[in-house]
């Protein structure tokens, strides 16, 4: 099975986005994409948006909310506003999700990756160790 990754904006993921949020490890309002796109509008002006859609055939599996600011790749959002972070991975499929965005992800011109306020037990405690250690 052949994934792909890419790049999109809240206009062409929302409605998805909305679909599979009841199906992720993590579905609170800080991931809903009203709130991310509210945020990004207001206070995203001096990073660049890198949402990323994770999946394979016309199925998403998964959604990355990542920006990018001087090099650093993290979330969308600060810790201001946000009570939590997360990558949007549908339950079970988390392993073919994280390992299709860190393919992606080795590509990018980044130093410095800065993951804040994921929950506890979220799969992403778990899969991006591995990442980190695998590069």
């Amino acid at each position: 099975m052949t994934f792909y990754v890419q790049a999109g904006d809240f206009k062409n993921l929302y409605d998805q986005w909305e679909k599979m949020l009841p199906l992720c490890f993590t579905n609170t309002v800080f991931v809903t994409p009203w709130w991310q796109q509210a945020w990004w509008q207001h206070f995203g002006v001096e990073g660049e948006l890198r949402l990323l859609s994770v999946g394979y055939g016309d199925e998403i599996m998964g959604i990355a909310p990542l920006m990018m600011r001087k090099k650093v790749l993290s979330f969308i959002g600060d810790t201001d506003l946000f009570d939590y972070h997360d990558f949007l991975a549908f339950q079970g499929k988390e392993d073919l999700f994280f390992e299709a965005l860190f393919d992606y992800l080795i590509k990018l011109d980044w130093e410095r990756v800065v993951l804040t306020s994921v929950p506890q037990n979220s799969p992403t405690l778990q899969h991006f160790p591995m990442f980190a250690k695998r590069n």
